[in-house]
């Protein structure tokens, strides 16, 4: 029996704010994610596939891997970028290609609460705690 895919788009930053959103920081908690999902779940056939690109917050690299994500690459699921302008350039395609978006870093603006203009996108907010 073949595994169900699940396709996941990430567009992350390394150089934009490096001390707080780099991926070389935060991307470790993609696979913690991961292995606490198996460990809960124990998905016997279960094919993931991550795809990562940066785009530093440039929005035209940011429209690229997004319409490559969304469009090409069938995502399921594209999480970031983690900075509002682009973010809300990923809320309007994710609305274009019908996929899921998850906002993440500092992706703040209440403009992301608009459930009904935003019907697939979502952000991830951290506590004050954080």
């Amino acid at each position: 029996m073949l595994a169900d895919r699940v396709t996941l788009g990430l567009i992350v930053s390394e150089h934009l704010l490096p001390q707080s959103i780099a991926w070389s920081l935060c991307g470790g908690a993609v696979g913690m994610a991961l292995d606490k999902l198996q460990e809960d779940f124990h998905f016997a056939d279960f094919d993931l596939r991550l795809m990562i690109g940066y785009s530093e917050c440039d929005l035209t690299k940011t429209l690229g891997l997004g319409i490559e994500y969304m469009l090409r690459q069938k995502a399921d699921v594209v999480i970031g970028p983690p900075c509002p302008e682009a973010a809300i350039m990923m809320a309007h395609l994710s609305n274009i290609y019908q996929t899921a978006w998850m906002g993440w870093g500092y992706v703040f603006s209440p403009e992301f609460t608009l459930s009904n203009k935003y019907p697939y996108g979502t952000t991830l907010v951290p506590s004050s705690n954080s």
